[in-house]
């Protein structure tokens, strides 16, 4: 866990821990929304910090969708997608699309592709988003 710092790993420590119990509440049919929005800032904010840790950025991901929270999912869902292995993540890569059409049913699937080199590569994707200030947090 080199690529936190102490204070950003216990964060993610008590962001885990809280996610999980909020979760538990929400499978037994207790609201556990504002849970989830509480713990969103936290969560993004680490990812944002270390953003080529994708497993990070589908739990900020994962947090925004339990919020309700559509605009902040995709983003970070998104963020993933590219990050992944084309050839090994695949089946994740689809999951994460359909997910992501379910929220923004204007979004385009992203691809993943090989490079040249074996790098991942993904297609641009656009997303229609409400373009007022509001939604650029």
């Amino acid at each position: 866990m080199e690529l936190l710092l102490p204070s950003e790993f216990s964060t993610l420590a008590t962001a885990l821990v809280s996610a999980a119990a909020a979760n538990r509440r929400s499978s037994l049919g207790r609201p556990a929304q504002n849970e989830f929005a509480e713990l969103l800032p936290r969560v993004t904010t680490l990812s944002d910090e270390v953003p080529d840790w994708p497993e990070l950025g589908y739990f900020a991901a994962w947090i925004a969708d339990k919020a309700r929270d559509s605009v902040t999912a995709v983003t970070y869902y998104r963020r993933v997608v590219v990050k992944l292995d084309a050839a090994k993540q695949k089946p994740l890569a689809d999951l994460i699309n359909a997910r992501v059409s379910t929220l923004a049913p204007s979004a385009q699937p992203a691809t993943l592709e090989p490079g040249p080199d074996g790098a991942c590569r993904s297609s641009r994707v656009i997303v229609e988003l409400p373009c007022d200030r509001a939604t650029f947090r």
